[in-house]
């Protein structure tokens, strides 16, 4: 009951694109106390990464905010390209303002593109450090929520949200989440970001 007393009071203050984070560090927490052991064993644990897999793939094709409505796609490829874009253009700031976010959403991505590996090596009893990169790349996901969010944005959030509870957490593992998402969020303070 305290922690959906702290996820209420944190979306007063900083609005409901707070859900998406205070969800996933939810997620990590009944993860890592072993509440969602049952979906992270056999064929279970194969089906839940296969189907947030779907999920993303799904996001790809969707509009991910309504501003702008750039397809899924369109916004992985804009992320990608972005630091090239900037050296190109040179605009330092920019580059190194983007870089604290971008790699991660890009690393993101391309582990969640990798899941189907990641799900046959853990039911193969191995894949745990593709796992830990899909966990802790995620952080940045979850920290990129707006108000503008259309239905791509949140099925790709949706995806990363169901593959966490699949994958096991070790206490390395959820520091390092929660170091991440520290960092991400001090730094959209002091750069004046706001939701």
């Amino acid at each position: 009951m305290t922690y959906v007393a702290v996820v209420v009071a944190v979306a007063q203050w900083r609005g409901i694109a707070t859900l998406a984070m205070s969800l996933g560090l939810g997620i990590a927490w009944l993860n890592f106390f072993g509440t969602l052991s049952f979906l992270q064993r056999g064929k279970l644990q194969l089906a839940t990464l296969f189907i947030a897999w779907g999920m993303f793939l799904g996001s790809l094709f969707l509009p991910t905010h309504t501003e702008l409505a750039p397809q899924g796609w369109e916004a992985a490829w804009f992320v990608l390209c972005a630091p090239v874009n900037g050296v190109r253009e040179q605009e330092w700031w920019g580059l190194a303002s983007f870089l604290c976010w971008g790699s991660f959403i890009d690393a993101a991505n391309l582990s969640q593109l990798l899941l189907p590996v990641t799900a046959v090596r853990l039911y193969l009893g191995r894949g745990q450090y593709l796992g830990m990169v899909n966990c802790v790349s995620m952080v940045a996901v979850w920290a990129f929520a707006g108000p503008t969010a259309a239905s791509g944005y949140i099925l790709w959030c949706a995806s990363f949200l169901l593959a966490l509870t699949a994958m096991p957490l070790n206490r390395a593992t959820l520091v390092v989440m929660h170091l991440t998402l520290a960092g991400q969020v001090a730094y959209w303070l002091i750069s004046g970001y706001s939701y």
